[in-house]
């Protein structure tokens, strides 16, 4: 439990419920607050079917598509030994640690979003080699559906807290959220303490 507690800390993740206890489908941001769905739920749909999905109603209410620079936020808290870009849109990193923690916390390797200033979507996550990451990496359709070297993409969506499970019925995750919101974040070697009695739980395979 401890080296398995270790390798999250570092990443600044925790996995939440989004809709039935255990379900594991949304990843907790403690840098920001910010809940993450799991790609796997989006995997294989274009950008724009997911954003049909956001109204009332739809698949992913609550949801909502997140900034090119939140996505950016969240790949350098998940991937804290982000390395030296070689060119844009693809760094080496330091190991395969934060980069395995990312697969098992999202499910899947890389999640389409925005490029700001362009009708076009791009996407950024991680390689199968498991020691590359991706920041804003290509340009497509956002009517495309996006496989790079044998890896289809989801599509990322975002929460600010209070939609979920998790968020709703676990005071840990509220009191994260609410703490972020005023740039007063617990300490993370308390909130470990109370993970350790917890539990943590690994995502749904």
């Amino acid at each position: 439990m401890g080296a398995l507690f270790s390798s999250f800390a570092q990443a600044e993740l925790i996995s939440t419920d989004w809709q039935v206890a255990g379900d594991g489908y949304s990843t907790l941001d403690t840098v920001t607050g910010q809940e993450w769905l799991d790609l796997t739920l989006t995997k294989g749909m274009t950008y724009n079917e997911v954003a049909q999905e956001l109204g009332e109603g739809g698949m992913f209410e609550g949801w909502r598509l997140p900034t090119v620079d939140e996505v950016h936020a969240l790949i350098d808290n998940a991937i804290p030994d982000d390395g030296v870009t070689q060119y844009n849109g693809y760094s080496t990193t330091q190991s395969s640690t934060y980069t395995t923690i990312f697969l098992d916390m999202f499910g899947d390797y890389i999640g389409l979003h925005e490029i700001a200033g362009s009708q076009n979507v791009a996407f950024s996550g991680i390689y199968t080699s498991m020691n590359i990451a991706y920041k804003s990496r290509n340009a497509y359709s956002p009517d495309t559906s996006v496989t790079y070297y044998g890896m289809l993409a989801g599509v990322f969506l975002v929460s600010d807290g209070g939609m979920t499970l998790g968020s709703k019925t676990d005071p840990l995750i509220g009191q994260y959220q609410n703490a972020t919101s005023v740039n007063a974040p617990l300490a993370f070697g308390a909130l470990g303490l109370m993970l350790t009695g917890m539990g943590l739980r690994r995502r749904k395979g």
